[in-house]
């Protein structure tokens, strides 16, 4: 589940113990990959700006503070911002034990700021 507003995200997962990932990752000590904690917070982005037309540049930053187990529900919190063509997100991971993760993303939003463009000018009546 994904909410939004004009300058942030906040979203929930729930972690599938059946998911594939499991079988290998690490054998009798179940975690999730940390990469998987950036494909959240992407996926939450991406349904957050569905129409926007955005496009993955860069992670800038994954930071993994603790493990992530089978079951576990996540919620993430992130900010948004439309800087020089780009959007950015510095989110946040957490479980029920605390923050998981710290990611930064940025993306190609150039459909974004035109949108955004369109409506400042009918908000000034231009």
């Amino acid at each position: 589940m994904v909410r939004s507003g004009p300058t942030g995200l906040s979203a929930r997962a729930t972690i599938d113990p059946a998911d594939p990932v499991f079988a290998g990752h690490y054998r009798g000590f179940a975690l999730l990959p940390g990469l998987f904690l950036v494909e959240y917070v992407s996926a939450a982005v991406r349904a957050a700006t569905a129409q926007a037309g955005i496009r993955p540049v860069a992670v800038e930053r994954a930071k993994f503070h603790r493990p992530v187990f089978p079951g576990d529900e996540l919620a993430i919190e992130a900010s948004l911002a439309v800087d020089n063509g780009e959007l950015r997100c510095v989110a946040t991971v957490a479980t029920a034990v605390g923050p998981v993760a710290d990611v930064r993303l940025s993306y190609q939003a150039t459909e974004l700021v035109r949108q955004l463009s369109c409506q400042a000018t009918e908000l000034s009546g231009g």
